[in-house]
């Protein structure tokens, strides 16, 4: 009989994933158009990901790719993108440890892998937009105080 996976726990690891970096560095939502980030770590590479947990034969096989996404030399290296000492890539092999500890079996391993990927690529999708909400309302919230304190407006009104 196959282990139950905990979606919760797997969707507390994601949480603490946001926790351990600083999504707006190193995130990138590159299906959003107003996603000005490119030296994130693209969503989708981890949709990819999830999608790979389904034909690996072990853990170690998807370890292997994220230590080498860690460690490859690009111009741009998002996965390397650190927050306290601690590089994007290695937080995300560190709940990678958590998840093989917690499920043993490399097939249970692989699935709750598979999620863990999913739930990050959906959260990640997610906190993109509150940064990009955020920078957006930022600027209407300037435009209006501008607009407000608009000197030839002012000028126009008191001395006409």
């Amino acid at each position: 009989m196959q282990m139950q996976i905990d979606k919760k726990w797997l969707i507390a690891l994601v949480n603490e994933v946001k926790n351990e970096i600083n999504p707006e560095e190193a995130i990138q939502d590159e299906e959003n158009k107003n996603d000005r980030n490119k030296n994130g770590v693209g969503t989708n590479q981890f949709r990819s990901l999830a999608a790979l947990c389904s034909n690996a034969e072990n853990y170690d096989e998807i370890k292997l790719l994220v230590q080498y996404k860690t460690a490859k030399i690009k111009k741009i290296e998002s996965w390397k993108i650190e927050k306290n000492g601690k590089r994007f890539g290695d937080v995300i092999i560190e709940k990678l440890e958590k998840i093989k500890k917690e499920y043993k079996e490399d097939t249970v391993v692989l699935e709750a892998i598979r999620l863990f990927f999913g739930y990050l690529y959906q959260s990640a999708r997610v906190w993109r937009n509150e940064i990009l909400t955020s920078a957006n309302n930022g600027g209407e919230n300037q435009k209006k105080n501008y607009n407000k304190n608009d000197t030839r407006k002012n000028y126009k009104n008191n001395y006409r």
